[in-house]
């Protein structure tokens, strides 16, 4: 099929594994970026770089986004915020944003468009077994709670009519080179202590950022148009397991501390008064206490394997010691 892919947020940890996917099909690619974005991750020679910014609320900034839509045959929307000063932040940006792009996908008549969301949209799993597609959507936070108004606001975009079909991908925790959640974890592993609020009774889905993007571009070819899915590794791990998988492959025997939830929020409390004070973002913020402390994170992706033929290629140990080398090649650890 001819034209060009447009991935936004295609300079990002998810997005740039996207792109690499697509080159390595052959694809055309265009980036979506700002002046200010940092393209480190990219082969700045094979793809092209297209002006916008989804959080641009002005005329012009909806004319970027039609003129990078325009003649592509795919857009993959990966731009996102995880982490904001102000909770209007991720609504501007996760929900606006996201309508944004569909509407000048929908006025380009780009045929289909992959929104990249989370499982945070949906919220914790509500019971022993992973989550599934026509579970209820309860998100716990204002990141998950706008992740989900912005896959309504693409739902509406589509129906209101045009070309434009829409599938919809909800990854759960995603690792791997180039990722800087993770990198929290790593670091508190060499330091020798971690931190884990119950980490032995926490469950959690992963995916590694190359079987993500696998899973992306197969929902960009198979996906019914305004389809749904998990995807992730199919293997549920505690936290615990996953802080004795970062321990082996750095070499360490971190002291595992599991803190009261009372301490917990006062710690949070106190990093958001000084975030408050002096400007910056705090990094732990009552938004992560919520992640921190529910009991189950976890999806089933029987429905990404059955209708896309996804499969995830990369184990968990593998993942891990190859994140653990790439944050040492970087200086990262």
């Amino acid at each position: 099929m001819s034209g060009d892919v447009l991935v936004t947020g295609g300079a990002g940890f998810v997005g740039s594994h996207v792109v690499d996917a697509l080159l390595a099909r052959g694809e055309r690619v265009r980036v979506l970026v700002r002046p200010t974005t940092d393209r480190r991750f990219l082969p700045v020679d094979r793809v092209t770089f297209v002006p916008g910014d989804v959080g641009d609320e002005s005329p012009a900034g909806a004319a970027d986004l039609v003129q990078a839509c325009a003649g592509a045959r795919l857009v993959i929307h990966a731009a996102g915020i995880t982490q904001a000063r102000r909770v209007t932040d991720f609504a501007r940006v996760n929900a606006c944003g996201t309508e944004r792009v569909l509407t000048a996908a929908r006025e380009a008549a780009v045929p289909r468009v992959v929104l990249v969301s989370s499982q945070a949209a949906a919220g914790p799993t509500p019971g022993p077994s992973p989550r599934v597609e026509s579970d209820p959507d309860a998100p716990v936070g204002a990141y998950g709670a706008s992740k989900l108004a912005g896959e309504h606001a693409a739902r509406r975009v589509v129906a209101a009519g045009g070309a434009t079909s829409l599938v919809i991908v909800r990854p759960p925790g995603v690792y791997g080179p180039r990722d800087q959640a993770f990198l929290a974890l790593f670091r508190m592993v060499r330091a020798g202590v971690v931190p884990l609020h119950r980490p032995e009774r926490q469950w959690v889905s992963l995916v590694h950022a190359r079987d993500l993007a696998s899973g992306l571009l197969l929902a960009g070819e198979r996906g019914a148009p305004g389809s749904t899915y998990y995807v992730s590794d199919g293997v549920p791990r505690t936290s615990a397991s996953i802080v004795d998988a970062v321990a082996q492959a750095l070499g360490k025997r971190p002291l595992r501390l599991d803190p009261p939830a009372f301490l917990l929020r006062f710690a949070v409390s106190v990093a958001e008064g000084l975030a408050g004070v002096t400007g910056a973002q705090a990094r732990l913020t009552s938004e992560r206490l919520v992640d921190w402390m529910a009991p189950r994170w976890t999806v089933s992706h029987e429905a990404a394997r059955r209708d896309l033929g996804f499969e995830p290629v990369i184990g968990f140990k593998q993942g891990i010691e190859e994140t653990t080398a790439w944050y040492r090649s970087i200086g990262w650890i």
